[in-house]
């Protein structure tokens, strides 16, 4: 079992978990080396709807990005965008704030997108936005998901093309699977739709505002699947020695 699980890695993303405290715009994920094949995953609130990413790079690195949500017949028709924020990128309007002097490039995703099966997990995603980018400046650049729209749920980024694990991966990995399978809905949970986030108008108008604590109208992950991810998140993962 565990030498099946070892082959199929090798065809596979590293995976790593994010808790909602963690890889949103405050704390972005910092990506160690954005060649290395890396998937992060993430369940945003309404608190902090964005998930990011931030890696360096030097001058004329073409940066491998894709966006992708669980497959769950609750979230098939959520298509957040994906961004990324470097210097010497276009200036653009992506609705939130960027670090002075950095530009952006935003794609908006596939209509029909691709389905993706990690075989190390047994889980099943959709692609919403597959795309190179050369960064004319290097970094450090911004990788950002989100929904122009307010809405927060479970999505996830990954970078890098070259799949590459080393000894010290394996413990992480197995440690995470149960974390992983419980983000895609394999825990027995179904994968939630995303929330629908209160408008700022809405928060001051305390008749109209229904949402529960921490501004979100909705639960996501259950309590022992949302337990799992902050268990295993970012505290459990052990990162690549140089």
């Amino acid at each position: 079992m565990l030498f099946t699980l070892l082959v199929a890695a090798a065809a596979a993303h590293q995976p790593f978990v994010a808790s909602a405290e963690e890889a949103g715009a405050p704390n972005p994920f910092a990506v160690e080396d954005p060649d290395v094949s890396i998937v992060v995953y993430g369940e945003r609130t309404c608190d902090d709807p964005q998930l990011w990413l931030e890696a360096d790079a030097e001058p004329g690195y073409d940066l491998f990005v894709q966006l992708g949500l669980p497959v769950g017949d609750a979230i098939e028709d959520w298509r957040p965008r994906l961004a990324v924020i470097a210097p010497g990128l276009p200036v653009a309007d992506l609705g939130f704030e960027i670090p002075e002097g950095m530009g952006a490039v935003q794609w908006e995703a596939a209509a029909e997108p691709t389905q993706f099966d990690e075989p190390y997990s047994g889980t099943s995603s959709w692609i919403l936005v597959q795309e190179t980018i050369t960064l004319p400046e290097g970094g450090p650049a911004s990788i950002v998901a989100w929904d122009p729209s307010g809405k927060a749920g479970r999505m996830w980024i990954a970078v890098g093309t070259i799949e590459q694990f080393e000894s010290d991966d394996w413990e992480r990995i197995m440690d995470l699977l149960p974390a992983v399978r419980a983000f895609h809905g394999l825990d027995g949970i179904d994968v939630p739709g995303p929330t629908e986030c209160p408008t700022a108008d809405a928060q001051d108008d305390e008749s109209t505002l229904t949402a529960e604590p921490g501004g979100c109208s909705s639960t996501g992950l259950g309590a022992s699947a949302g337990a799992a991810l902050l268990a295993l998140g970012f505290a459990a993962r052990r990162r690549r020695r140089a």
